[in-house]
């Protein structure tokens, strides 16, 4: 059920077994008024929780590959860096 806080304006959305006497989490006062049933039109999420489970020995040879990627990278860049500063005369 939705209900609005009349103190606050707050809307809630509460389970039917809801108890009488709850108040508004947001004020804590109310009244509250119900105004009919909660319907969801949509359950789209922005975001995505992955969980990944694995070896340690294994993270740790990731950890080493990532490593050497990144420093075979740095090293590739420096080349170029310094190549684009070559003037080369015909």
């Amino acid at each position: 059920m939705v209900a609005r806080c009349e103190n606050c304006g707050r809307l809630h959305v509460y389970k039917r077994e809801r108890k009488d006497g709850e108040g508004c989490l947001c004020c804590g006062g109310g009244p509250m008024r119900m105004l009919g049933n909660a319907i969801v039109h949509e359950n789209k999420t922005s975001d995505v929780k992955v969980r990944v489970s694995v070896e340690r020995e294994e993270l740790d040879k990731l950890i080493k590959d990532m490593d050497r990627v990144n420093r075979l990278a740095d090293e590739t860049y420096d080349k170029i860096r310094k190549m684009s500063k070559i003037k080369i005369e015909c």
